[in-house]
């Protein structure tokens, strides 16, 4: 998956760890990429609950100055809002 970041495109590639039907939530791991450049481990989780998306960043920074991850969360505020658009397009 690719996002900009301050001008600059960056990647990250991810697997699926879990699925979960009933609570409607998907967990992702980071297994490469530019995030893992600054956190040693980066876990994306998003779930739907009736008209409401949460994410959750669960990650841990190499050094305790590396910069919380406000870039890549503007990326997945822009996602969801295209999701958004697409369904009240319909």
């Amino acid at each position: 998956m690719k996002y900009n970041e301050d001008g600059q495109e960056k990647t990250i590639k991810y697997e699926i760890e879990a699925i979960d039907r009933y609570k409607k939530s998907i967990s992702r791991k980071v297994i490469s990429g530019d995030l893992l450049d600054f956190y040693s481990s980066f876990t994306i989780i998003s779930s739907c609950e009736q008209q409401w998306i949460t994410w959750i960043f669960d990650y841990e920074k190499k050094i305790e100055n590396n910069p919380e991850p406000l870039n890549f969360l503007d990326f997945i505020l822009n996602v969801t809002k295209d999701i958004e658009g697409h369904f009240l397009k319909k």
